[in-house]
């Protein structure tokens, strides 16, 4: 479904992707892993075509996406959600505004159905259709998640793009935040992207997981060839994370 060729990103004299390959399936669960620092967070930004590469190609079914214009780049991002690392709401919008901002932005709905329909479907999707009223700053840091997501879901996208969605949160609601990604999966069908660097999580969510090294993709495959691998900077990668999670 997702190409990336030859992808190389750099700021000044850092370079944070350098000639990076990888294909993502379609409606798997593809979790890119890494140290904090590596580039993952650039990576998607880059596959939703928030900013655009030095060098390389990005194909979405067949279709360059790379280096659009305006118009464009506007009607692929339709086709991506995503769930920022700090959940990014509107202080100053309701849980019900934020969830169909861009819906209530563009006027223009599914089948034309009416925007708090929609929205109050999306939010029984992650179990927050309670709040539709509520100020994010009522929230913990859960709750933003959830309604960040369901945000992110509000108009049906092909693919949905995770930005370290557990950072921050207790255990408990990290596994919360797990399953609902895969809940969503199974009951839309999305295609999911997620980068993070906790190892637990990933094992959970990922039907693949690729390690993010050196500005490029080091290894990748499913989560027992992971948990087997012999490559040196994955294993420690693992036990570091491991440890660090105990």
């Amino acid at each position: 479904m997702l190409r990336l060729k030859n992808i190389s990103k750099s700021f000044g004299n850092e370079v944070v992707l350098n000639d990076l390959c990888l294909e993502v399936n379609h409606g798997e669960t593809l979790v890119i892993v890494g140290p904090s620092g590596a580039g993952k967070s650039v990576l998607l930004k880059i596959i939703m075509t928030l900013l655009d590469p030095d060098h390389g190609q990005i194909f979405l079914d067949d279709f360059n996406i790379t280096n659009l214009n305006e118009a464009e780049r506007m009607k692929i991002t339709k086709r991506f959600g995503m769930l920022f690392q700090g959940a990014a709401l509107f202080d100053s919008l309701t849980v019900k505004e934020n969830v169909g901002f861009v819906l209530y932005q563009s006027q223009k709905t599914p089948n034309g159905r009416d925007v708090e329909n929609i929205v109050r479907e999306k939010l029984a999707l992650v179990g927050m259709e309670h709040v539709m009223d509520t100020l994010p700053s009522d929230l913990s840091g859960g709750m933003k998640k959830r309604v960040g997501l369901a945000r992110a879901i509000a108009h049906d996208p092909d693919i949905i793009l995770y930005d370290e969605p557990t950072t921050g949160l207790d255990p408990i609601m990290a596994n919360t935040i797990n399953k609902l990604i895969i809940d969503l999966k199974n009951k839309l069908g999305v295609t999911s992207i997620v980068v993070t660097h906790d190892m637990h999580s990933a094992f959970m969510i990922a039907d693949r997981i690729a390690l993010l090294h050196e500005g490029g993709i080091r290894v990748i495959g499913t989560c027992e060839e992971i948990k087997n691998s012999q490559d040196p900077i994955l294993k420690g990668f693992i036990q570091g994370e491991l440890i660090d999670h105990k």
